[in-house]
């Protein structure tokens, strides 16, 4: 409340008389409601404690709350209890050195532990019906409780200990409950320890002290004996000046503790207090609150001001306090908290709200003018804003225009006036006016509707005195009480005229391009060239230092180079809050402002930063209105709007009383909490697997005083540099991060200073996936390089295998051939050579038996060549033959076949001479078959033969059939039949023939595949 000690030290605060009697109040603030609208869990809440990190924690029925400016954090979920129940109304706070928090509770003591962001309860009153404890202090490392029969008991910090202290002699309370409570006095009779270690406990009509170090009990007296004693509705410790307040039925008791005194409180300014049911106070101030509204009571300079309004009186408002930095809090039951911010805007505005002029419901200002003192003129109401003390003056002189119709005016610094130019819509005449400094208004020209000239838009005054002025139809000279329309105009309906140096002025038109033109001619015009073709501009300011124009128009701000080519255009795609523009003044250092209908925004000469101003900066409201902006001699600038005026003189500067946080609430990691046993706000440092690299950071700007006017930043390191600013109620968000180490910086972005303050930086750690650590790269390479050998051992193994396999199989094959060439071949060779013999000798003893042997001898060398024929052929591996076993097959059946009537089929799978290998098998299923088709030759007398050979099922299957006699089984002579059998076997197969007189004849052969593969 420093402001008001300021006020009160230049004598701005009225007594209580004037107040009262409706003159004008000099105490300024704004109000503002902390609602359900805003986060809190319950519109009706009783306690509120600005604990040391700047957070206020507010009590309701359900929950409680922590606001920090911006947010509030309702505390209802289980995850914020540790192994008790939730915590829902409170009763009273305490804060201990560790900053940790104490609530009271009908279950107990609740402990906000800041470390960990957690409460836990522990009973303090345990020899009693109820474990209700109310805390109220924090003193040598104690949390002093009390209950409802007045108990005091102690819960010690360090160790958790509970002593139980004294009862102190008071009635004791039936009921806490807000609703027992007729008119709340017991939460206004707060206990509180004073700076000389004394508790101070009130009751309903009596007064106890117990001091902590004697525990001695003292009964306070607070009148005399035979009087009634008060009933004590308020107290309030004033620290500063070791007095204590109470409210009462009938005024206020002020108890001087160093002398015992009692002063009475009964009228303040010729008002009676009445009931005072609240009281608070900090270094500065005493409010009371009374049956007539509240009452502040400046200590330094014992002078007081009366604040009345309806709000002000409701019995629903109670449990009034200050914060650290001035403001004013009081409970608002079932809508929340108001808060009374007696700091000043950084946009000064007019009227206040508890001015006398704030009974105007519609402050709309339409145009300045100017005294030659440098008072601003309100015309519209008769108003004078001071441009000493900046205060809002009824006007001592009464300008005799009817407020009703509406009027312009324009300053003339040359005259030291004011042109002032009305239309009559009675009669639709144009009256021109001029306000000297004789105070007097002087009628200098009437323009009559039949002239033509339409409605007027601007007044104009040149530099060397001469008036111009702009119509619907033309710009128009003021010569001699006439209105003389000017020559050589590009367009008509103008709008604006805009002076300029080296005698020039920018004319706007409606729908039209604005013009340069040159005015050094006595009365005339000279239009020089258009000025952002295509675009409706309005208004032009000159920087004569830069060379620079600043253009303002329906889209926003245009910056002109000295040859009017364009810089630099400001919108809403570069954070221009608004874009039509209303008006548009350069300040003594350049700077351009301008209104709009998002409220003002200032852009910055040199950088041309834009800050955009909006109702908690102090706008009058969000609209302004057109052509209403004047700059004052002094540099202050004003602009109008719907709701009043702002007026401030730049730079801007604004003071805070508290430092902007970043404070960290929440991490989460794949949607879970991260480290939930520890305060987010400490965490500095995240260690993750790569499997949790989707991560969430809740943060806030905590600043209880102008959270407002700063913005949460933030950047990631590693992934990007630039800032980020992060929306209102919202988190920051990473999802799948890839591996690495990244840092994120969070920092506080300052609008008015329009830089960004690093404050705070978390590390992220996201492990590699183990299949790219360095450890398992050297394992895969020592398992790849042992696998790999290990084939390669297995391969060489295993061909060494094949290679004996082959090996045995050649001289197993050997033997065998070896054997056929002794037992067959050698003896085909033995009887051709014993039948050459005979057939030598019979050649020339019998020439027909010659012959005849001649002939067996050329059968056995052909069969005999056939034989070597096929014993030479199934020696080849598969891939070194010519001819396959399906060649080899259908070959020698169509040379036997092909010389008889038979018909035949062949049909052999592609797959018998992929998969047989084996010599062995190759040479018997030739064999095999070659013997059942010339035993089908040669004896069966058939019509038609079949050669099926495949595989199935992991086994070669060889069927010939015929259709000839048959036979019986058994009664069949020669070797063929044994000779197939032998061969089917020493394949590993099976030999079946089935057959029957008539019935043809069947012969069948099947030999597992694996026994005759030569595959690993």
């Amino acid at each position: 409340m420093k402001y008001i000690t300021i006020l009160l030290h230049f004598g701005l605060l009225l007594c209580f008389t004037q107040i009262a009697s409706g003159q004008s109040s000099d105490l300024d603030f704004t109000a503002r409601r902390l609602s359900q609208n805003d986060g809190l869990s319950q519109g009706s809440n009783y306690f509120r404690f600005e604990d040391s990190r700047g957070f206020m924690w507010i009590t309701c029925n359900d929950a409680v709350n922590r606001y920090d400016g911006n947010t509030v954090k309702v505390y209802h979920l289980d995850k914020y209890f540790k192994n008790c129940a939730n915590l829902q109304q409170g009763y009273g706070f305490a804060e201990d050195e560790q900053s940790n928090i104490y609530i009271g509770s009908i279950r107990g003591l609740y402990i906000y532990n800041r470390n960990t962001d957690k409460f836990s309860l522990r009973k303090i009153f345990t020899n009693g019906k109820e474990d209700l404890a109310m805390p109220f202090a924090c003193k040598e490392g104690k949390i002093w409780c009390f209950n409802k029969n007045y108990e005091i008991a102690t819960y010690q910090v360090s160790n958790g200990q509970v002593s139980y202290i004294a009862r102190l002699p008071l009635p004791a309370m039936a009921s806490i409950h807000v609703y027992a409570q007729s008119e709340r006095g017991f939460y206004e009779r707060w206990p509180f320890m004073d700076r000389d270690n004394n508790i101070w406990v009130f009751g309903r009509d009596a007064v106890c002290t117990l001091n902590i170090a004697t525990q001695t009990v003292y009964e306070i007296k607070l009148g005399s004996q035979q009087k009634e004693k008060p009933v004590i509705l308020a107290s309030c410790y004033d620290a500063a000046e070791n007095r204590v307040w109470l409210g009462t039925a009938n005024g206020a008791l002020i108890y001087d503790i160093a002398t015992a005194r009692v002063m009475p409180l009964t009228h303040m300014g010729g008002i009676a207090l009445g009931k005072v049911a609240a009281i608070c106070c900090n270094a500065t101030t005493v409010v009371l609150k009374s049956d007539n509204g509240l009452l502040f009571n400046d200590k330094p300079s014992r002078q007081y001001q009366w604040l009345q309004s309806d709000i002000q009186k409701s019995k629903t408002m109670y449990t009034f306090s200050f914060d650290k930095a001035g403001c004013l809090w009081m409970c608002d039951d079932g809508f929340g908290q108001i808060i009374y911010d007696f700091t000043p805007k950084i946009l000064p505005k007019h009227p206040k709200e508890n001015s006398v002029f704030a009974k105007l419901r519609e402050f709309s200002i339409g145009e300045f003018g100017a005294f030659p003192n440098g008072d601003i003129y309100i015309m519209q109401y008769n108003l004078v804003l001071d441009h000493r003390t900046r205060e809002l003056k009824k006007m001592k002189y009464t300008i005799p225009l009817d407020p009703a119709t509406p009027y312009r005016m324009t300053v003339d610094k040359l005259r030291q006036g004011t042109w002032i130019y009305q239309m009559y819509y009675k009669n639709r005449q144009l009256r021109i006016f001029f306000w000297g400094k004789d105070r007097k208004l002087a009628l200098k020209g009437i323009v009559p509707e039949a002239s033509g000239l339409g409605e007027c838009q601007h007044l104009q005054v040149l530099p060397d005195g001469r008036v111009i002025i702009s119509f619907v139809s033309g710009l128009a000279w003021l010569q001699n009480g006439k209105v003389v329309a000017a020559t050589g105009q590009p367009y008509n309906n103008t709008f604006y005229i805009s002076l300029l140096s080296q005698n020039r002025c920018a004319v706007s038109y409606l729908d039209r391009d604005m013009w340069l033109a040159d005015i050094t001619g006595t009365d005339t015009l000279k239009f020089v060239r258009r000025i952002l073709p295509g675009v409706q501009s309005f208004y032009m300011q000159e920087d004569t230092l830069r060379e620079r124009y600043w253009v303002g128009t329906n889209k926003g701000v245009y910056l002109l180079d000295r040859h009017f080519g364009l810089l630099r255009r400001f919108d809403a795609n570069n954070g221009l809050a608004g874009t039509y523009i209303y008006g548009l003044l350069l300040d003594d250092q350049g700077n351009a402002w301008c209104s709009h209908q998002r409220g003002l925004s200032s852009i910055d000469a040199q950088n041309l930063q834009i800050i955009n101003y909006d109702q908690d900066d102090g706008i009058q409201d969000w609209d302004y209105n057109n052509r209403s902006f004047y700059k004052a001699t002094d540099g202050t600038l004003l602009f109008g709007g719907v709701s009043g005026f702002n007026y401030f003189k730049p730079p801007l500067k604004r003071s805070y009383y508290y430092k902007p946080e970043v404070y960290v609430d929440e991490i989460l990691v794949n949607h879970k909490s991260y480290l939930p046993d520890i305060n987010a706000n400490l965490v500095r440092h995240l260690q993750l697997p790569y499997t949790e690299n989707n991560i969430i950071i809740n943060a806030i700007v905590k600043d209880l005083g102008s959270n407002k006017s700063h913005k949460l930043v933030y950047r990631l390191a590693g992934a990007d540099h630039a800032w980020h600013y992060q929306p209102e109620h919202s988190a920051i968000s990473f999802n799948n991060l890839a591996p690495g180490h990244y840092a994120l910086d969070l920092g506080i972005y300052d609008k008015y200073s329009n830089k960004t303050r690093p404050q705070k930086t978390i590390y992220f750690t996201i492990a590699l996936p183990f299949y790219r650590e360095l450890w398992f790269g050297v394992l895969v390479a020592v398992l790849a390089t042992t696998i790999t050998g290990g084939i390669w051992i297995r391969r060489k193994l295993n061909r060494q295998r094949i290679a004996l396999q082959q090996q045995l199989a050649l001289d197993q094959q050997r033997n065998k051939i070896t054997a056929d060439l002794h037992d067959d071949i050698g003896a085909s060779l033995s009887s051709l050579q014993l039948n050459s013999a005979v057939a030598s000798k019979l050649i020339h003893k019998d020439t027909e038996q010659a012959k005849e042997m001649l002939q067996r001898i050329e059968l056995q060398s052909w069969g005999l060549a056939d034989r070597i024929d096929d014993m030479i052929w199934s020696m080849k591996s598969g891939n070194q033959e010519v001819t396959s076993i399906n060649n080899r097959i259908t070959n020698f059946a169509c040379d036997i076949l092909g010389a008889t009537l038979m018909r035949y089929e062949i049909r052999i799978s592609k797959e018998v001479d992929q998969q047989v290998r084996d010599m062995t098998t190759r040479k018997n299923i030739i064999l095999i078959t070659k013997e059942a088709i010339n035993n089908a030759v040669k004896h069966s007398g058939a019509t038609h033969l079949s050669v099926d050979l495949d595989i199935k099922e992991d086994k070669l299957t060889l069927v010939v059939k015929d259709n000839g006699q048959g036979y019986v089984p058994g009664q069949a002579t020669g070797n063929g039949l044994a000779n197939m059998k032998k061969r089917a076997e020493e394949a590993g197969g099976t030999f079946t023939i089935r057959s029957a007189p008539a019935q043809g004849t069947t012969v069948t052969v099947i030999i597992p595949v694996l026994l005759f593969s030569d595959k690993a």
